[in-house]
């Protein structure tokens, strides 16, 4: 009796041991090392990047798009970056999160004047600041693994026009629609040769927002404010790249 009962003891901890080998295996990690010497508490390994593509098949060279209510807000520019372990900077050889700050530069908000002509209105996304960007590709998330995290924010468009804010908040993927995917591409540094960087696609949806100032709610001479002054349905879609200098930053699924 004894004799069965161990080894089906045996055969369970067998079992729990694949288990937790699979699941380690199913589960994405990101890898950052460094020639010089390993990423560390006391010597972090800054990253640097930036944005790159068309967020918009019918704005070239708008690397990032954000739509609030019936505003389309494009920015040429996102510099994602972490100097120090407290902007994201590793001190980690392995991790299943990612940390790192986004300045959106070059924005404007996209305005129809009539049927025949498009203009852009100058736009400042978080006053210029900042964001915070955590990417957590294992958290759980509605139908789909995966979670970002996303500090507070603002835009301001033109003089007066529009403000509105959201606050921070967590973005879940969805069923077939990951809030952030990843990916690994080689990149050749002046000094060091090819290099792994970190590829990241965002694609937020679901961000809870509301207008703060202007004539969006009725102030500087409009009386009547927008018909919808928040909402629950705001999007982001943006890529960039960022890498550790004389080091490797990588993804693997």
């Amino acid at each position: 009796m004894m004799r069965h009962m161990r080894n089906a003891l045996g055969a369970m901890a067998l079992l729990c041991v694949f288990a937790l080998q699979a699941s380690s295996a199913l589960a994405g990690e990101f890898k950052a090392t460094r020639t010089s010497e390993p990423c560390s508490v006391t010597v972090p390994c800054p990253t640097n990047g930036k944005g790159f593509g068309t967020a918009d098949p019918e704005h070239e060279g708008f690397s990032q798009e954000f739509q609030f209510g019936a505003f389309n807000v494009l920015c040429k520019g996102a510099h994602p970056y972490a100097k120090t372990a407290a902007e994201g900077a590793p001190t980690w050889t392995m991790s299943q999160s990612f940390t790192t700050q986004i300045k959106f530069t070059k924005c404007l908000t996209v305005a129809h004047f009539s049927s025949q002509f498009e203009g852009g209105i100058p736009t400042s996304v978080n006053r210029g600041k900042p964001m915070e960007f955590t990417y957590l590709p294992n958290a759980p998330g509605k139908g789909a693994p995966g979670q970002v995290i996303i500090s507070a924010g603002s835009a301001k468009i033109g003089s007066g026009i529009c403000t509105f804010s959201w606050g921070g908040q967590t973005i879940y993927s969805k069923s077939g629609l990951p809030a952030a995917t990843f990916e690994t591409t080689l990149k050749k540094q002046p000094m060091t040769g090819l290099h792994e960087y970190l590829v990241v696609h965002n694609s937020f949806r679901g961000i809870e927002w509301e207008y703060e100032e202007g004539q969006c709610v009725g102030e500087k001479g409009f009386e009547e404010e927008a018909t919808k002054t928040e909402g629950k349905s705001a999007t982001y879609f943006g890529a960039y790249l960022t890498g550790i200098n004389g080091g490797n930053l990588s993804y693997t699924p």
